[in-house]
């Protein structure tokens, strides 16, 4: 969306918006425009009742959304059956005309949308709970635009590709960009749960909505093991009712396994997947966790030399947004995914952050230190390798200044938590912003061939674990839990990155894992010598991904006397990273971090603003009176092509 002035000047932002998202020509988008505005909504790839584009008008009110919508089931006004995309725009706008933004909490699911109030003749733009759909904004030049990548963005805007400091900094210190922050000036990215204003100093955020602790109201595990069965069901029965293909990314882990039992439970059993080398425990323990819910599985082969090329394409695709480090274990998917479009994926990312994965042990927790001094905060929120290591790769100026700025962040919001309790409060620092697999964008990367649904960001999920005792979540024990007491055939199955262990109890059958695990490992070191020297697990898969991507000349740009990452970092720290990279971990995940900035910068620089497309002219345009002037308006009908 573009607003401007200038006639003619939003409608051509927009165009080359366009032009620049490289949407599939297939796809369905609705167009509008007004006196001083454009906007254009794609739909998602799947053709889903919940799913779609559109521009809805009532009463003076517009509302223009995109995304995947499942709404409460008392918005429906007396209809019966599951909503249509028309029928969801009509009542999501009722409902804002009625109660305002504070509505959309209500409402599950990966959209955004972008709202007239006629009332205060204004444009308010907004995004889901969790900001599943990444929205991006920026005024320069007396132009607001809002798009859905930050080159997207900066092409509306006519802006260069300035490098941000902060941007590029808090990559390499988190391996994500925190708050609002991306790696182009000026660009910045809306906070999930947030909506943008229109005021005529430009485009002002503010919170709708955020994660808050509720009282604790049951302890006893038994019965909270039961209501979270009930709650989880529920949520995948509602997401799993679909008309496209339905697939689970499965590893031997917890969350994955989850969705897996519960949809089991439901009776809409998902297609399971797993990439990962021969030898990697999620290829060798997702079959298994596959074949206790009767799921077809099939393995994608995880081979680094063939993976150097897709993974930077994804570095493009999420233009710097999240580091290498999070992207590579995905490199060979989105292929395998374009093949099988449109679908729906199950996705449990969010679920692992929200049952205690990040949650500090009481050992941690010193209260003589501010909380960013825990070795909590060190190990789980400084992402990108040892504080020590960052500092002493960037520039001293911007060392001391990003630093401060992760440490303020991290106790500001340990303050702004609602709860007495230090580890809810460590939960709230984790949930209530972007660290880790609490991202969006290591699944929003494969948007463009499937339509992601994640259990743990429905409302009632959110509301269970939001009052659920600590101690149960801390490590994932409501997890494991779970699956022992509700799910029992699938706790026998052996579960990743605990030593080949599986969740039973039963100590025979422990044991029996345990000594097939030795015979496994031993037979692997022989059978693969590279697992001697880098080991079985993700770890070494990086490590094996590094020397390829090296060995192929891709990353030699970071040595080149005119390296972009050069205007922050210190040359000698760099060259002593290259080196330290193959040996390191540390220093692999903080040199992963660098190369997605270098390429990510490279790929910027090379885009140029696109001639608008030709077939513009297919919109149809039909004209609607408003009550304010911001919303002049007149609206299109959906159309397929209007890019090229």
């Amino acid at each position: 969306m573009v607003f401007d002035s200038r006639p003619g000047e939003a409608c051509l932002a927009v165009q080359r918006m366009l032009a620049r998202t490289g949407l599939p020509p297939d796809r369905r988008i609705a167009a509008a425009r007004g006196r001083d505005w454009a906007l254009a909504a794609a739909a998602p790839a799947a053709d889903e009742p919940t799913c779609g584009a559109g521009v809805a008008t009532s009463e003076g009110h517009v509302l223009a959304w995109t995304g995947d919508l499942l709404v409460p089931d008392d918005w429906r006004d007396g209809q019966h059956g599951r909503h249509e995309p028309r029928m969801i725009g009509t009542a999501v706008l009722r409902r804002l005309a009625r109660r305002g933004l504070d509505c959309l909490a209500e409402v599950d699911g990966s959209f955004c949308g972008a709202w007239y109030d006629p009332r205060a003749d204004r444009w308010q733009i907004f995004n889901d709970k969790l900001g599943l759909i990444p929205v991006f904004w920026t005024s320069q030049r007396g132009r607001d635009v809002i798009g859905p990548t930050p080159d997207a963005v900066r092409i509306g805007a006519q802006a260069p590709p300035a490098l941000w400091d902060e941007g590029l900094t808090d990559l390499l210190r988190t391996g994500n960009m925190v708050d609002d922050r991306t790696l182009i000036r000026g660009v910045r990215w809306l906070i999930g749960g947030h909506v943008l204003t229109r005021t005529p100093q430009g485009l002002q955020p503010r919170c709708y909505w955020e994660f808050r602790h509720l009282p604790v109201a049951e302890t006893d595990v038994g019965r909270l093991v039961d209501s979270a069965a009930e709650v989880l069901e529920r949520c995948v029965r509602r997401q799993a009712d679909t008309r496209s293909p339905l697939l689970l990314g499965l590893s031997g882990g917890m969350d994955s396994r989850c969705i897996l039992a519960a949809a089991h439970a439901t009776g809409r059993v998902p297609f399971c997947f797993t990439t990962g080398t021969a030898v990697s425990e999620d290829v060798r323990f997702a079959p298994r966790v596959a074949r206790a819910a009767g799921a077809a599985h099939q393995w994608l082969p995880y081979e680094p030399r063939e993976a150097v090329e897709p993974l930077m394409g994804l570095i493009r695709r999420t233009q710097g947004l999240h580091s290498a480090r999070h992207l590579a274990a995905a490199a060979m998917i989105p292929r395998w995914l374009e093949a099988r479009r449109p679908c729906v994926l199950l996705e449990g990312y969010l679920m692992g952050a929200l049952a205690g994965v990040h949650l500090p042990d009481a050992r941690d927790m010193l209260p003589d230190r501010p909380p960013h001094q825990w070795a909590w905060a060190c190990a789980r929120l400084h992402g990108g390798g040892r504080i020590e290591a960052v500092d002493d790769l960037l520039r001293p100026d911007l060392a001391r200044s990003s630093f401060e700025r992760w440490a303020e962040r991290i106790d500001r919001r340990f303050r702004q938590a609602q709860v007495d309790d230090p580890v809810r409060k460590a939960e709230f620092v984790v949930v209530a912003g972007r660290s880790g697999r609490n991202d969006v964008i290591g699944t929003w990367m494969l948007t463009p061939h499937a339509v992601l649904r994640c259990p743990g960001s429905d409302r009632a999920m959110l509301d269970w674990y939001a009052a659920a005792p600590p101690d149960l979540l801390r490590g994932k024990r409501f997890h494991m839990e779970l699956i022992r007491r509700r799910y029992p055939r699938f706790a026998r199955a052996q579960r990743a990155s605990y030593d080949g262990l599986p969740l039973t109890t039963d100590a025979w059958s422990r044991n029996w894992c345990w000594q097939k695990e030795k015979l496994f490992r031993a037979w692997a070191r022989l059978r693969h010598p590279w697992t001697r020297e880098v080991g079985l697990g993700a770890a070494g898969m990086l490590m094996l991904t590094l020397r390829a991507w090296k060995a192929s000349g891709a990353l030699d740009m970071l040595l080149e006397p005119d390296a972009r990452v050069l205007e922050c970092l210190r040359r000698d720290s760099l060259k002593r990273l290259w080196h330290q990279a193959d040996v390191d971990k540390d220093a692999l995940a903080l040199l992963m971090g660098v190369a997605t900035a270098e390429i990510a910068l490279r790929d910027l620089e090379d885009a140029r603003p696109a001639t608008p497309p030709t077939v513009v002219g297919e919109v149809r345009f039909r004209s609607m009176e408003t009550r304010g002037k911001a919303a002049n308006a007149a609206t299109a009908e959906d159309v397929v092509g209007v890019h090229p």
